[in-house]
């Protein structure tokens, strides 16, 4: 399953930089959860650089952010890359 297609809809940031990774070929996406949290929920150079990742997608307008109910993002279906905001 592709990037896009994982975050049709709203996730959480640890979700999102889990299947970020996985689209990079970090992770096979077979991991155990609780295996691998620690690399999302501490400071360490892998989680660091995904975080910063998914800040450049969201600056870029491919990915919308929202800070409630809780810090979330999910693919612009529309990006506009001259603009601020993306479009929907």
């Amino acid at each position: 399953m592709a990037l896009k297609e994982r975050l049709a809809d709203w996730v959480d940031l640890e979700s999102a930089e889990y299947y970020l990774a996985i689209e990079l070929g970090v992770f096979s996406g077979d991991e155990e959860w609780v295996g691998i949290k620690w690399i999302f929920w501490s400071e360490n150079k892998l989680g660091s650089g995904l975080y910063k990742a998914l800040l450049g997608l969201i600056d870029a307008g491919v990915l919308e952010h929202r800070d409630e109910p809780d810090h979330q993002v999910r693919w612009c279906h529309t990006p506009d890359p001259e603009s601020e905001k993306p479009r929907r």
